[in-house]
This record gives C-alpha cells, structure tokens and sequence, in this order.
C-alpha cells in the first residue's frame, strides 16, 4: 500500500499529502504478486521522474525525488525485516551506510518534527554513535519541540 502511496505522490507531483487507498485483502500468492507490482510501479516511477520533482514530502529534503527514494528504501528495508522476524530465523544483514542513514533519517526528519512524541519532563542531551560507521548524532530532548 505504501509503494502505491509513494508511487502516486511522485507520478502525480502531488503539493499536498493525500490518503492511501485501502488495501484489497489478500494472501498467500496474491498478496506477493500485488507487493511486487507495487514495488516495480514505485521503481519506475522514481526512475522517471524528473531531478527537479517538486511535491508533498513527509519532511523537508534536499528534492522531493531523493525525499521519495530515501524514505521508501527504508520503509521497505523495515518491513522487510518485520517479515523476515516473523518468519523466525536469519534475516538479511543491513548495509552499515543504510543503517546509518536510516538512523539519520529518524533522528534528523521524523524526530525533529513538531509531531515527535519523544519528549521529556527534564531536558535531556543523547549522545548516538553508530560504532560500524562513526557517526555521531546529538539528541536534545525537552517537554516541547524547539
């Protein structure tokens, strides 16, 4: 559902942020063939798109279009592993840049947005270090956002 969103913000140069379509319940075949025809549709759509796309983004970034490959590559590395979880045993190893930027991408979008919930009654400063990359982010924490 989600590639499907992403797919139709970028094919569509959509301005605003739009609802995603519910999803047909499927399973089993059906349910691998319509993820797979959405990853391909997200795929190419981002292949095709012009360097200078401009629509809706969850956060600011540097283009829409990198906004849109970054964010669906880790929304699909998640749930990747979500599913490899659930099926128990080995999952596939993330890359030490993917998992740094994804790190990034959490700490410097999502959480510094005004609709972050991590908030505390004191301040706070988090010190995070990414020991396979060195990277360093620093987390400043209060009852509000600044």
């Amino acid at each position: 559902m989600v590639h499907r969103w992403a797919t139709g913000m970028v094919v569509d140069e959509s301005r605003t942020c739009r609802e995603a379509a519910d999803e047909p319940a499927l399973d089993g075949e059906a349910l691998f063939e319509r993820f797979t025809e959405g990853h391909r549709l997200l795929v190419e759509a981002l292949r095709a798109a012009p360097a200078a796309l401009e629509c809706w983004t969850v956060f600011p970034a540097r283009s829409s279009l990198a906004f849109w490959a970054r964010r669906q590559a880790h929304e699909t590395r998640i749930h990747r592993v979500d599913a490899e979880s659930a099926r128990g045993g080995a999952r596939t190893p993330v890359a030490p840049a993917h998992a740094e930027d994804g790190i990034d991408e959490l700490l410097a979008g999502f959480h510094a947005r005004d609709r972050s919930r991590v908030r505390t009654d004191s301040p706070r400063t988090l010190r995070i270090r990414a020991v396979d990359t060195d990277a360093v982010w620093t987390v400043r924490l209060s009852t509000r956002h600044r």
